[in-house]
């Protein structure tokens, strides 16, 4: 499901309480704390890191959905 806008999304949060999947959990995330540090990658198993926010995690999931459609 797609949202247009926040509001929209935010008013399904409220219907739905508690996220049933893994991209309503997102949405909510990236909606409420978008700034928060969600995953951190090691690019070279150790050291070498790339940090991605719930806002940037989301952002790039609904790119890589949009290719694939």
């Amino acid at each position: 499901m797609q949202y247009q806008t926040s509001l929209e999304l935010e008013s399904f949060i409220g219907a739905a309480g508690r996220p049933t999947t893994l991209i309503q959990m997102l949405d909510q995330r990236a909606l409420q704390q978008p700034d928060e540090l969600d995953y951190t990658f090691l690019l070279d198993g150790e050291t070498r890191e790339l940090h991605l926010t719930y806002g940037e995690l989301e952002r790039r999931a609904r790119a890589i959905a949009a290719a694939e459609l």
